[in-house]
């Protein structure tokens, strides 16, 4: 990959980031001193609240992940600088949000895309794997918060906010300009990080990251049907590309249907599991909740993946071996 195309894509990724962390902060920052919208939202959840022993604040970034996975991640680093959410509440509603996020992903973008290009059995299998992969998650978020909760003797709640807080100006009406100043200045704070991984990582994708995992996953993969390999390889890297070279070589008669699936699966793992999440998502992460924060959510989130993933493969290359 040229060096000039590594740079033009960070840059269009950087302000993306930056957009979407000033408005998501800028509307977090006004919504959360509305504790009538608060209590509203978190009043359906409130035997959740209750077994758990989370923050009822915690619910406006699950409501945020419906209509942007990132955009609950800046509601929940928001919230959690203004001290109404812990670490704790922010790893557990990072997973369970999982399931609500991942219905507006599949709806605006993978329901499109999959049905025009796969065949209808072969996308609906492949859409029921990617929802299951939120559930696994959503599963692993609420034993760890179960786990956790006999550590906590009290949760956060809107009666909180003063207590917790110490200072009150930090959840006090402010006008407008204030609160755009507000958020630029959180925007800053958290981009410097985010365009600095960024551009770790472009530099490590341009000096050849990409070609030696691909290399690893070849080497892991011996033994198994070329095709499959090729799917599983171009699926790690790029979903789209995956489900269309998937396509390709069903409709001209070089593999079936179940080896497609296969070689979606073997790649959809890597995918998910690793590029997602270290690429893409870390940059993100590290930039909001720092370093340890972020890689907390990372692993948990490939352990759940993981969980799910390991039986599935071992019993698809069983059928097939």
């Amino acid at each position: 990959m040229r060096f000039e195309v590594v740079m033009i894509n960070l840059v269009k990724l950087v302000a993306l980031m930056i957009i979407t962390v000033f408005i998501a902060h800028l509307f977090t920052d006004y919504i959360v001193n509305k504790k009538r919208i608060i209590e509203l939202i978190s009043r359906p959840f409130k035997p959740i609240t209750k077994i758990f022993k989370i923050s009822e604040y915690g619910y406006l970034g699950l409501v945020m992940s419906i209509i942007h996975f990132r955009s609950s991640h800046v509601t929940y680093a928001t919230l959690l600088k203004n001290k109404v959410l812990t670490e704790r509440d922010v790893i557990v509603f990072t997973l369970i949000q999982e399931p609500l996020s991942k219905v507006t992903i599949i709806s605006r973008f993978l329901l499109p895309l999959v049905f025009s290009i796969l065949p209808p059995t072969l996308a609906f299998k492949l859409i029921t794997i990617i929802y299951l992969e939120s559930i696994s998650l959503f599963l692993v978020g609420s034993l760890y918060a179960f786990m956790t909760s006999k550590k906590i003797s009290h949760h956060i709640d809107v009666s909180d906010e003063v207590k917790l807080l110490g200072d009150k100006t930090q959840l006090e009406v402010v006008g407008l300009k204030g609160r755009i100043l507000k958020s630029l200045k959180f925007t800053l704070s958290v981009c410097w990080r985010i365009v600095i991984t960024l551009t770790i990582i472009s530099l490590m994708i341009n000096f050849g990251l990409l070609e030696l995992i691909a290399q690893f996953l070849k080497n892991v993969l011996t033994g198994i049907d070329s095709s499959i390999v090729i799917i599983a390889t171009t699926h790690t890297f790029s979903l789209i590309a995956g489900i269309c070279l998937a396509g390709e070589m069903l409709r001209n008669g070089v593999i079936d249907e179940w080896s497609a699936f296969l070689g979606l699966i073997l790649g959809r793992l890597p995918h998910i599991g690793f590029y997602t999440q270290f690429i893409n998502e870390l940059p993100f992460l590290y930039g909001l909740y720092g370093l340890r924060l972020s890689m907390k959510i990372i692993l948990l989130r490939v352990l759940g993946l993981l969980v799910m993933y390991i039986p599935l493969i071992t019993t698809l290359l069983l059928v097939f071996s």
